[in-house]
């Protein structure tokens, strides 16, 4: 089966480098149609195809300052080229399969999914997150989206159900739910040591749906209960850092917060989760977290929030209960109970060695293919515009 997967902006390169070798290794002809990733290396392309079609103007300042201003313009400024480049590649390849992973335009992508859809034998979508947050008001348009393909695949029944009810433009049968595998689960993990000290670990790109500001707030709350305690915050700010760092000077916490303010090349990532006790996922908002499946790849009990798919991981694995979003109370509650409470870490931690073994990429692999298989076998005949 020839497959050609779609990520217009290199937006999870480590989710598409797993995804296209695991389709490889069951036996795809894959070819990943991308960006240059302007953070760092992207992933060695191992048993598949690397093509960069999309490029920004100007990509040499991207790599040279990818926190500029002027990084999103020029990212969309090389989109609608991109998009052109890759209609007339599927035209001249012919796939069977065209599987997106994101619609950064969905307008201008649409047509673009469509277009290049008229020439692979089916179009499948994998909505990482179903109403993205900066199109979160165009339900109306993502309908019309996902309707033009074959499949939808989603991470999660809470997925599943926001797109049937909040979205719609669908049949139910033409959603497929894969649970998101594993990342860097395919290296060696062994259970970690217990952290010496009880140290909070946020991580990841920071922007006002992360909750940052929220588990400042905890923070006060959880010394009181774990002396000792430390947050270590590791990431790239997509929001002003000034507000924060105040605040957190406000409450008395300068000496337990650390800000490594960056983004985190891959092989820095296991250094940083083996030094945390927990890792703290305060989101207001998110429907799958490649920071989540990080950290239970590698072993560091999540403290969540009641959003997205995280409730029905943390019920599947042992996790722990999620908190309600926005409220620096009960997180300070969960932190709390993670950091000193032997029984929960000891349950959490047999529950991320079940997920190990059953959120692999060779499983999402094989769903993957049946998926395809099923949308080669039900074609959409009659969608406007395609």
């Amino acid at each position: 089966m020839r497959v050609v997967v779609v990520d217009p902006q290199a937006y999870t390169p480590p989710y598409d480098d797993e995804l296209c070798k695991a389709l490889a290794a069951a036996g795809a002809e894959v070819e990943l149609l991308t960006a240059h990733f302007t953070h760092g290396a992207a992933p060695a392309a191992h048993g598949y195809v690397r093509n960069e079609l999309f490029g920004p103007p100007l990509s040499g300042l991207l790599v040279r300052r990818p926190t500029s201003r002027a990084r999103v313009p020029l990212k969309l400024g090389g989109h609608a080229t991109g998009l052109g480049r890759l209609v007339r590649h599927v035209r001249r390849r012919r796939p069977d399969i065209v599987h997106w992973q994101w619609a950064p335009l969905p307008a201008l992508d649409l047509r673009a999914l469509r277009a290049a859809g008229r020439s692979a034998g089916a179009t499948v979508f994998t909505a990482h997150d179903v109403l993205p947050r900066r199109s979160r008001n165009a339900a109306p348009l993502w309908a019309e989206l996902y309707g033009s393909c074959e499949r939808v695949i989603v991470h999660g029944s809470a997925s599943r159900e926001r797109l049937l009810v909040e979205v719609g433009g669908i049949a139910p049968g033409r959603i497929a739910v894969i649970p998101h595998a594993l990342l860097h689960a395919g290296s060696e993990v062994a259970q970690p040591p217990e952290q010496s000290e009880p140290r909070i670990l946020f991580f990841g790109l920071i922007r006002p749906d992360k909750g940052l500001d929220v588990l400042i707030e905890a923070l006060p709350a959880v010394a009181a209960h774990v002396p000792d305690v430390r947050l270590e915050i590791v990431g790239s700010p997509r929001l002003p850092i000034e507000p924060l760092r105040r605040r957190a000077t406000a409450l008395g916490l300068d000496e337990r917060i650390s800000w490594d303010l960056r983004f985190v090349p891959d092989a820095d990532v296991p250094a940083v989760l083996a030094r945390a006790r927990v890792i703290a996922l305060p989101y207001r908002w998110i429907e799958g977290s490649g920071v989540f499946a990080i950290a239970l790849a590698r072993g560091v009990p999540p403290v969540v929030t009641a959003v997205g798919t995280f409730p029905e991981l943390c019920a599947e694995y042992d996790l722990g209960d999620p908190v309600p979003p926005d409220d620096p109370a009960a997180l300070a509650v969960a932190l709390v109970r993670a950091l000193s409470d032997p029984g929960r870490r000891a349950q959490a931690i047999a529950g991320m060695q079940r997920a190990r073994t059953e959120l692999t990429w060779e499983r999402s692999a094989r769903l993957t293919l049946d998926t395809y298989e099923r949308a080669l076998a039900a074609p959409l005949v009659s969608e406007p515009g395609r």
